[in-house]
């Protein structure tokens, strides 16, 4: 029953950081749902194997990305941001959200063209909101690594961004 609560709490606490970490992974909500469910059911199945090692955020990050990666095998189909766009929740004015949109395009258009490690780190830290050390965790390398493919994709952002500006003018 202890473990029951515990679990209950990590949901109530998690949910919508993975769901929002799977939405900007995956092609459409309707999916991002649905592994959402799976990676909790999945948490919740094989809770007893969670040894504490690490955090239990970065445990369930864990599988959402296993879960993630079975999609895409499934489906063979590529990861895609696009639908990232969804997962904004503040009420901007109709001009701050048209420019915040145009960003978010223009960044998510810059995300498909770095290589999938650093996506996936720079999702799990922005997306996710998991912290530098539960980002390691889930990808398996150390902090130093995990800081640095995150360091590298704003730096990648920046740089593809700071052209994209340049050519636009």
């Amino acid at each position: 029953m202890h473990n029951k609560i515990i679990f209950a709490k990590a949901y109530s606490l998690h949910v919508e950081q993975v769901y929002r970490y799977v939405l900007s992974r995956v092609e459409n909500t309707q999916a991002a749902e649905d592994i959402t469910a799976e990676t909790f059911l999945a948490a919740l199945e094989h809770y007893d194997n969670f040894r504490g090692k690490g955090t239990l955020a970065a445990w369930i990050f864990g599988i959402a990305r296993h879960k993630i990666a079975d999609y895409f095998r499934s489906n063979q189909i590529a990861p895609s941001l696009e639908v990232a766009s969804d997962v904004a929740s503040t009420e901007p004015s109709p001009l701050q959200e048209v420019q915040f949109q145009i960003e978010l395009e223009q960044v998510l258009q810059g995300l498909q063209r770095l290589s999938p490690d650093r996506v996936d780190a720079l999702t799990l830290h922005i997306f996710g909101e998991l912290s530098i050390i539960e980002t390691s965790q889930v990808l398996g390398k150390s902090e130093a690594a995990a800081r640095m493919l995150i360091y590298r994709a704003v730096q990648d952002l920046k740089a593809l961004l700071t052209e994209q500006e340049g050519i636009e003018k």
